[in-house]
Formats: structure tokens, sequence, C-alpha cells
């Protein structure tokens, strides 16, 4: 998985999401925020995909264990 770097502050990232929630037409501050909010995303992806994997293999281990 490719290793993706943040290209924003928490600051900019929490005013995305504030504009992203808001109910109305689409500008161009939405599609900056939909720029914004997809970086956070693939940023947090290979750590998410990490834990799932380690989680499930955990949980693989338990659910074998009971069945013996």
């Amino acid at each position: 998985m490719k290793v993706v770097e943040l290209k924003y502050s928490k600051s900019k990232i929490d005013k995305a999401g504030e504009i992203l929630k808001k109910v109305g037409f689409k500008t161009a501050d939405t599609d900056d925020a939909l720029d914004i909010l997809s970086n956070w995303r693939a940023f947090h992806a290979m750590p998410l995909d990490i834990f799932a994997k380690v989680l499930k293999n955990r949980v693989k281990k338990i659910s074998q264990k009971k069945i013996s």
C-alpha cells in the first residue's frame, strides 16, 4: 500500500468537515473540502487496514481455541 502524506492541518480538515456538513448546493468550497477529505481518508487507510487485519487474525485465533 502506498504511503500518503497528510497535506492539510487539523484546522483545515475541521473546516472542511463543517463545510461538508452544511446542506446546500455544490460550490468551489465543497470541491476543496472534498479534496481535503479524500487526502485525510487516504492518509488513514493504511493504519486502518493494518488494524483490521490484526483484529481479524486475533478473532480467528480465539475462535479456533473455542472450537478445540
